[in-house]
C-alpha cells in the first residue's frame, strides 16, 4: 500500500506529455499567425503605379494614390476617382460615374507610363 501511494505521488508530479505537446504546438500557432500579422504589408514594395503622371500633349495628369483613390487633372478641371491595379489593367471608377473604365497600362523604366485610352491607342504620361 505505501508503495502504491509512493507512485500515486510521482504520477501527480509528471505532466502528461500529450499535454505539454498540445500546449507547445498551441504557442507556436499563436506566433506563427503574430508573425504573419507582422509581416504583412511590411516592407511592401509601393505599387509602381503610385504617384503622378503627366501626359505632355496636352495639360491632362493622373495622380494614383497608395490607398485606391486617385484624381485626373486635365486643364482646370479635376475628377475624382478610385482605381483597382491589377498589374496589367487598371480599373478606374471616376465619381458620379455608375461603371468603372478598364484601361491596360504598362510602367517603362518606372518613368514612362503607356495606357490605353477608350480607342486603344497608346497614350504616354511622365513620371512627375
Amino acid at each position: 500500500m505505501a508503495e502504491e501511494k509512493k507512485e500515486t505521488k510521482k504520477e501527480e508530479g509528471k505532466a502528461n506529455p500529450g499535454i505539454i505537446v498540445a500546449i507547445c504546438a498551441a504557442v507556436i500557432c499563436v506566433a506563427c499567425v503574430i508573425v504573419a500579422i507582422l509581416l504583412t504589408n511590411v516592407g511592401a514594395p509601393k505599387k509602381p503605379i503610385v504617384g503622378s503622371w503627366k501626359y505632355s500633349s496636352m495639360d491632362a495628369m493622373y495622380t494614383f494614390n497608395e490607398d485606391g483613390t486617385c484624381t485626373y487633372k486635365f486643364y482646370d478641371s479635376e475628377r475624382k476617382c478610385t482605381y483597382t491595379d491589377a498589374d496589367e489593367s487598371l480599373e478606374i471608377l471616376f465619381d458620379g460615374d455608375t461603371l468603372a473604365s478598364t484601361f491596360r497600362y504598362h510602367i517603362e523604366n518606372e518613368k514612362i507610363l503607356h495606357m490605353e485610352d477608350s480607342f486603344g491607342q497608346d497614350v504616354i504620361y511622365e513620371k512627375q
